[in-house]
């Protein structure tokens, strides 16, 4: 049960990402280096699903998680107080109507809760095999880090340039 639940958080991560990248990539908003850190932190927080779900539940992988959920919140509160001045339009684009850096610190702590929750069950390690289903979520957010890491050097090649993206550097 609690693999599943694992992999239950592993899948609100791979959403999350997806939908960073179908803002990316369909409607051509690339992401500033704040937003970037906050997938890096996203990032952690799934590594710390996927260590369950392959190691086995322990409590240093749900720490993994919520040092992950940590970052990618403080990272989101950071970008929020930078746009915080009134008129300040945000940067980015808005999914229904509030900053995706706002849904992020939103979802940092929906993640903390959950893996709260999730330590409060008891970990069963009989459970042995691996279901299909949650190893191709493993699959697809193994792909998702290697889609991020490739974006990342497109975007800003191997320079240190912290300027809001316009295009993307190495495409010139």
């Amino acid at each position: 049960m609690n693999k599943n639940l694992n992999t239950l958080g592993l899948f609100g991560v791979c959403v999350i990402l997806l939908v960073a990248f179908f803002y990316q990539f369909a409607l051509h908003s690339l992401p500033c280096t704040l937003c970037n850190l906050i997938r890096a932190g996203f990032i952690t927080l799934g590594m710390g699903f996927l260590f369950n779900m392959a190691l086995g539940v322990k409590s240093k992988h749900y720490s993994f998680a919520i040092i992950g959920a940590l970052i990618a919140g403080g990272v989101s509160l950071r970008h929020m107080l930078l746009h915080i001045v009134p008129g300040d339009p945000g940067y980015a684009e808005k999914v229904f109507g509030i900053h995706m850096y706002t849904w992020s610190a939103i979802a940092s702590l929906a993640a903390i809760i959950y893996i709260a929750g999730l330590m409060l069950l008891p970990a069963h390690s009989k459970e042995s095999r691996i279901p299909v289903i949650n190893k191709g979520i493993a699959v697809l957010f193994v792909a998702l880090i290697a889609v991020n890491l490739v974006s990342i050097v497109i975007e800003g090649g191997f320079d240190q340039d912290l300027t809001d993206p316009q295009d993307y550097y190495l495409l010139r």
